[in-house]
């Protein structure tokens, strides 16, 4: 029912002028796991280093694959600010086509702490430069090619979460907590404003003090504007954090 109630809602807010009986929903199922990697560079900077890879459950086909690294440096006890710079690779379905994207972000973290909670905050800014390519349909034959061109978009993207300890986290293993999270993005783009929404609930082991496990489930709403499809995602999520 809550889910039901986001895509509404998500429809309602992004349907830039088209008529609400064209919008079409498309369902996908996927599994992403994540490795994170976090190397102490200074007392005050940090360098994340991310390696994500997202594949269809059904087919069994690569959705996406990204990586990205970030520099933070810590201006308070409770505030980063970074930048970086990722690489994506997402296929299409019709032909596996792979699709190129350049991402340079900047971002902004807040933390802070109160008994067995933690909660967290992140503004994050992305200039995003996707390949072009061209689509050809004939007698139901599909056939794509990447251009020499790039498009450029800019994505603002905005989350909060929460983390609550289930056994006490001054232990040095053995640490679970559960977390949720959510997280909405848009475009600068004004008929296009609205971009994906995510929702996400999950469990966190701590093998160690530096070394993390987590499980969940991400709900993922993406608009495609240029096809007025709606991407309604259920998705699996496997991370491993390791801080060096």
């Amino acid at each position: 029912m809550i889910k039901k109630i986001l895509i509404i809602l998500f429809l309602i807010f992004s349907i830039g002028g088209i008529k609400a009986q064209d919008r079409v929903i498309d369902k996908k199922f996927t599994y992403w796991t994540r490795a994170y990697l976090e190397y102490q560079l200074s007392d005050p900077v940090v360098l994340d280093l991310e390696f994500d890879n997202r594949r269809y459950i059904i087919p069994h086909n690569q959705f996406q694959t990204m990586m990205r690294f970030t520099l933070h440096a810590r201006v308070y006890s409770w505030l980063t600010v970074g930048s970086g710079f990722g690489y994506s690779l997402e296929y299409s379905e019709a032909t596996n086509m792979s699709i190129p994207e350049i991402r340079p972000h900047q971002e902004f973290n807040a933390a802070h702490s109160k008994d067995n909670w933690d909660f967290s905050y992140r503004i994050r800014l992305e200039e995003r430069f996707i390949q072009d390519t061209t689509r050809v349909i004939n007698n139901s034959q599909i056939t794509e090619n990447r251009e020499d061109s790039y498009s450029f978009g800019f994505r603002s993207r905005y989350s909060a979460g929460a983390e609550y300890a289930l056994i006490p986290r001054d232990r040095n293993q053995g640490h679970l907590a559960v977390e949720a999270s959510s997280e909405i993005m848009f475009t600068a783009t004004f008929r296009e404003f609205f971009d994906t929404f995510r929702q996400y609930v999950g469990f966190s082991y701590y093998l160690r003090k530096n070394s993390v496990l987590e499980l969940g489930y991400l709900l993922s709403l993406e608009k495609n504007y240029r096809y007025n499809i709606l991407f309604d995602f259920d998705n699996i999520r496997f991370t491993f954090r390791q801080s060096l």
